[in-house]
């Protein structure tokens, strides 16, 4: 007899969570190829064959592309992972590089923003 395994518990989002700022992230791309590809010795064709997502568009995505809905959606069937996953990770990796670059106006602190830190623009 087969068990299927439990499905995950729901995900719970709360509006002031945060990622520990002492992890450095890495993009979904060296996430893909030093967790994923590396270890399991897949290279960009067998992953392209599997994903059904062309040989540059992976290796862009291997060097810092950005990654997409659709391509997050293709991974995960190809990988068994969530979807979700590679998008969370593309946003953390985005967040932390406009956090960095500290736009003009935006006061960064502990690698975090308050709204209240934004110029007024109501007038």
């Amino acid at each position: 007899m087969r068990l299927d395994p439990l499905p995950p518990p729901p995900l719970l989002l709360h509006p002031c969570m945060h990622v520990d700022a002492a992890i450095r992230p890495r993009s979904p791309g060296a996430v893909l190829r030093d967790d994923f590809m590396r270890p399991n010795a897949v290279n960009a064709s067998n992953l392209a064959r599997r994903s059904g997502l062309p040989i540059w568009h992976i290796r862009r995505m291997l060097i810092g592309a950005p990654m997409h809905a659709n391509d997050a959606v293709r991974l995960a069937s190809a990988l068994n992972t969530s979807a979700l996953y590679w998008l969370v990770l593309q946003a953390r990796y985005d967040l932390e590089q406009v956090l960095r670059e500290s736009a003009p106006g935006v006061t960064v602190t502990k690698g975090w923003w308050r709204p209240s830190d934004l110029p007024d623009t109501s007038a």
